[in-house]
């Protein structure tokens, strides 16, 4: 810094410095009561609507998209329903599950599927993993698996669902 930029600085802490600090205390004390409010949150919804509709021109929800999430309520609900427990288990649920989703789903319609979830293991069970790649195979779906990698990590096996799955 220049030597006038310097005694700028200084003079402006000398004369405001209090009030600098007392409105960062402030700022902050008002952030952390906020926290995890109600009204906070309605406010961070509120303007993440309103950039994605100025991004997206105002354009309304599309006819030809469905959104099947399972989000902790969906987790939570299952947990607590004796039945739906014994039919889905615990999270994270089987590839044999998702199987079953994706059939289903392309019995209803579906065109492609994008799955955000995390396989970065092989199932415990063997033939689960093969039975779900037999499943995209035979449903024919484009199949979008979402995941995160490391730079450092080994390159990722690639998929081929047009090779036979391999049946024990």
């Amino acid at each position: 810094m220049t030597g006038e930029t310097w005694k700028t600085i200084q003079e402006r802490w000398r004369r405001h410095g209090l009030q600098m600090i007392g409105i960062a205390l402030v700022a902050t004390l008002v952030a952390w009561a906020s926290e995890g409010s109600l009204l906070m949150e309605a406010a961070e919804h509120g303007a993440y609507d309103r950039a994605l509709r100025a991004y997206t021109g105002g354009r309304g929800k599309s006819e030809q998209v469905v959104v099947v999430a399972i989000d902790q309520g969906t987790i939570d609900e299952i947990s607590r329903d004796t039945q739906l427990q014994t039919n889905f288990g615990n999270w994270p649920y089987t590839r044999t599950l998702w199987a079953r989703i994706a059939q289903e789903l392309k019995s209803s319609g579906a065109r492609a599927v994008l799955f955000d979830a995390v396989m970065d293991e092989r199932a415990s069970d063997e033939s689960a993993d093969l039975g779900f790649a037999q499943v995209l195979r035979e449903t024919g779906l484009p199949f979008y698996v979402g995941m995160v990698s490391s730079g450092t990590a080994k390159p990722l096996v690639r998929a081929d669902f047009q090779a036979p799955v391999p049946l024990k």
